[in-house]
């Protein structure tokens, strides 16, 4: 079957997401280390970078106590308290991977479940999803680590947005992941009636698949090592943050229907 041009465009939105992410990752490539760094630093997000607009002594306390035996902890606080708040890193710390294993891992599941996602909204509906996705998991990155230093980078928000989305309504009978899927190449099963919360937790496959992806971060969050200047943390909070973004408010980007 040739897919419709919904689907196509849907689909193509993913692809272009992802082409985007691997041309970042490969432009950083060409920079210096030193050059490389200073961009992550000014678009990755660092939480103490906001609370420092109107807590900078608690700001400066916090990273002295973090980095007793670091060289640098001064000039670093003095970088993030006397820097601006850098809004625009809410958002732009997605575009920025570690390495290129986490920049597959996040391609791999943003394929499965961004174009699922995308299929249902359409292409412009799944930008600004994008966006909310990663603004909402660094907020809640934020609330949790009000004065962490450390910068986070990578799509995770965005992809577990996808997959939150993906639990109210690929579930279903006769969705992509609900049995009895026979459309291929058509957006109509991915648009059928949005599944209430309620009956996520009713429905067998929804309900493992919710409760897996919880299990896996809790994981995460139990064998995170602590906060610090230099630990490659796994952010875990973020990734909670767009999960609910997708979940409880796929509503808001749903086009209307007759």
């Amino acid at each position: 079957m040739t897919p419709d041009p919904a689907f196509r465009r849907a689909t193509l939105s993913v692809f272009i997401l992802i082409g985007a992410l691997a041309l970042v990752h490969a432009a950083r490539a060409l920079l210096s280390p030193g050059a490389d760094l200073e961009l992550v630093f000014d678009y990755g997000f660092v939480p103490a970078r906001l609370t420092a607009a109107f807590d900078p002594d608690g700001v400066r306390a916090a990273i002295a106590a973090q980095a007793n035996a670091v060289g640098g902890a001064n000039a670093f606080a003095t970088y993030l308290i006397d820097g601006a708040p850098a809004l625009h890193t809410l958002a732009t710390y997605a575009l920025l991977h570690a390495n290129l294993a986490h920049l597959a891992v996040n391609a791999v599941w943003l394929a499965a479940f961004g174009s699922a996602v995308a299929r249902r909204f359409g292409a412009l509906r799944f930008a600004a999803f994008c966006i909310v996705s990663a603004l909402l998991g660094a907020l809640a990155h934020l609330a949790t680590h009000p004065y962490g230093a450390v910068v986070v980078i990578g799509a995770s928000a965005i992809v577990s947005g996808a997959m939150g989305a993906a639990a109210r309504f690929a579930f279903a009978p006769g969705a992509p992941l609900g049995g009895d899927f026979e459309q291929q190449g058509s957006v109509a099963p991915y648009r059928g009636p949005r599944t209430s919360i309620a009956d996520v937790f009713r429905n067998r496959r929804a309900l493992t698949f919710v409760a897996a992806w919880f299990a896996t971060n809790l994981i995460f969050a139990v064998a995170a090592p602590g906060p610090g200047l230099g630990e490659n943390n796994v952010a875990w909070q973020a990734h909670i943050g767009g999960f609910l973004a997708g979940f409880l408010g796929i509503a808001l980007f749903e086009p209307r229907r007759a």
